[in-house]
């Protein structure tokens, strides 16, 4: 009788790790599908992401109404990469880069690419802003690695890059470490 009862829980025991393995395995598979992605791209922003600010009167100085903040299928702000364009600019760099609070059409990438597709009509310029408050070197060293693989036909690179480098600098003071981009 003991011997029965010992087989029984052995099957059991045996057939509870069956159905927790399959489960796993089952769960594994599904969040593979469900977060696995076929394009294994470096994204600034999130693709497709919109949206809209409306900054306190007052607040921010020279800067008033809604503000629109866009950014395209490959995560960066501004318009579509197009096969019209025959020469595309990327631009890296912090706050002072990213625009977050000016519209769409406000932002100095915007208006460039107005100024150069206004001034040289046969060739169809586009400006890409990959700017991200609060990035320093070693996020601009990863963009410019990242990026450029992933878009080799961008023909120039604007960088407005060097003041969150210097706040670190002086906000660690003795504690800094001027070979941070080695690690």
């Amino acid at each position: 009788m003991k011997q029965l009862f010992r087989c029984e829980m052995l099957n059991k025991i045996v057939l509870i790790f069956i159905g927790i393995s399959i489960a796993f395995i089952v769960s594994e598979i599904s969040l593979y599908a469900i977060f696995s992605s076929s394009d294994d791209c470096y994204y600034v922003w999130p693709p497709m992401l919109s949206r809209t600010f409306k900054p306190l009167p007052g607040v921010m100085p020279g800067i008033e109404g809604e503000s629109r903040f866009l950014v395209n299928s490959k995560g960066i702000r501004g318009d579509e990469f197009s096969s019209e364009h025959t020469y595309k600019i990327l631009t890296i760099g912090g706050s002072t880069t990213e625009n977050s609070y000016l519209d769409q059409t406000e932002t100095w990438q915007y208006l460039l690419q107005k100024k150069l597709n206004e001034n040289a009509p046969n060739h169809k310029t586009w400006v890409g802003n990959a700017g991200r408050s609060g990035a320093n070197t070693r996020h601009h060293v990863i963009q410019m690695r990242y990026l450029l693989a992933q878009y080799p036909n961008i023909e120039a690179v604007i960088m407005l890059i060097g003041i969150n480098d210097l706040a670190a600098r002086l906000s660690k003071d003795v504690n800094y470490d001027p070979h941070f981009l080695d690690q």
